[in-house]
C-alpha cells in the first residue's frame, strides 16, 4: 500500500504553527519520513510528553520514534544547533535520534563566520541577521569556483 506524500507550506512566514502540525501528523498517521530544508533563521515548536520543544535544524517528526528524519538538499546546517538539537532529542525521548536522522550530502553549512558576514547589513537587508544569506552565497561560490 502506498502512502500520500503529504507537504505543509505556511504563507505568512513564520508563527503559524507549521511545527505543531507535522508533530501531530507524524504521531497521528504514523509518518515514515519528515524532511526539513531551510536555515536556522526558522524554528517550528512541538509539543511531546506536554513540553515544547524549538527545532532550527532536526525535524519536528522526532516525536514519533518510528518517523525518518530528514535534513533535505537546500538546508544549511549550523553544527552547534544540530549538536544541541540531538542532545536535547535524546534527553527528552531517551534513544539516541542519530539512528534515524540522514543528512541529504546537499544541505548546505551554516558557520559563524557567515553570522560575522551579515553584522550590520541585516538592518538594510531585512534579515534575521542570523548569516543565512552568506551561507547562501558562499555555497553558490563554491559550486562555480
Amino acid at each position: 500500500m502506498t502512502k500520500p506524500i503529504i507537504i505543509i507550506v505556511g504563507a505568512q512566514l513564520g508563527s503559524e504553527s507549521k511545527g505543531t502540525v507535522v508533530g501531530h501528523l507524524c504521531k497521528e498517521r504514523n509518518i515514515d519520513f519528515c524532511v526539513r530544508t531551510g536555515s536556522i533563521n526558522a524554528g517550528h515548536t512541538v509539543i511531546y510528553n506536554d513540553k515544547a520543544y524549538a527545532n532550527q535544524t532536526i525535524p519536528v517528526g522526532w516525536v514519533n520514534p518510528k518517523t525518518n528524519l530528514v535534513i533535505g538538499a537546500g538546508a544549511y546546517i549550523e553544527p552547534n544547533i544540530l549538536k544541541r538539537e540531538v542532545e536535547m532529542i535524546n534527553e527528552a525521548t531517551g534513544e539516541d535520534v542519530r539512528k534515524r536522522l540522514f543528512i541529504d550530502h546537499r544541505a548546505g553549512l551554516h558557520t559563524d563566520e557567515h553570522k560575522k558576514q551579515e553584522e550590520g547589513l541585516h538592518q538594510r537587508m531585512g534579515s534575521t541577521g542570523k548569516g543565512c544569506a552568506a551561507a547562501i552565497k558562499d555555497k553558490i561560490d563554491r559550486r562555480f569556483d
